[in-house]
């Protein structure tokens, strides 16, 4: 069903012990084409393969948990650590035009000192190769800040990720 399909996608591969991905993709009148809050699946759950869930590639192993430890609403979120690389693919919500906006909530616990984690935004994701990136954000988990910016990482604390994006202009901005 997945293999071999050009699609967008949202990826995060992460130590964060703990992160909730949900996720909204809104055009300017803020209708919203995607939406996930987690809370429809079973707490151990792995999504691979579920409701456009899947692990880098299509390799299970890569496919993060669902987890009650930590909620931003509800009671669920996905809990991303070591070498987890989650990806949900938007089939059906390739944007070519307009302006959009992504967003997610991301919880960093204290004990998360070390290491690097990233987030990144698909133009193009192909099993195996090739796949384009139009977005990537690097969490440095050491000095707690977000790669290239004196912005610190909120840890112990729910923060929202943002990204607004104008495909006709080929720019975004992020907050």
């Amino acid at each position: 069903m997945y293999s071999g399909r050009n699609r967008s996608a949202m990826l995060a591969k992460t130590a964060f012990a703990a992160m909730l991905i949900g996720v909204a993709m809104a055009g300017t009148a803020l209708a919203v084409d995607y939406f996930d809050d987690l809370e429809s699946y079973s707490v151990g759950t792995s999504l691979h393969l579920v409701n456009g869930w899947e692990g880098w590639y299509g390799d299970a192993g890569s496919a993060a948990p669902v987890t009650d430890a930590q909620a931003f609403s509800g009671t669920r979120s996905v809990g991303i650590s070591g070498g987890d690389d989650q990806v949900n693919v938007f089939t059906g919500t390739a944007q070519t035009a307009g302006v959009w906006e992504f967003s997610t909530m991301i919880y960093v616990p204290s004990t998360s000192t070390s290491g690097s984690s990233w987030l990144g935004i698909e133009s193009d994701y192909n099993w195996g190769g090739p796949t384009t990136t139009a977005l990537s954000t690097y969490f440095d988990l050491g000095p707690g800040l977000i790669r290239g910016t004196n912005v610190s990482l909120l840890r112990d604390q729910w923060a929202e990720f943002s990204v607004i994006v104008d495909l006709d202009r080929g720019s975004y901005a992020s907050s």
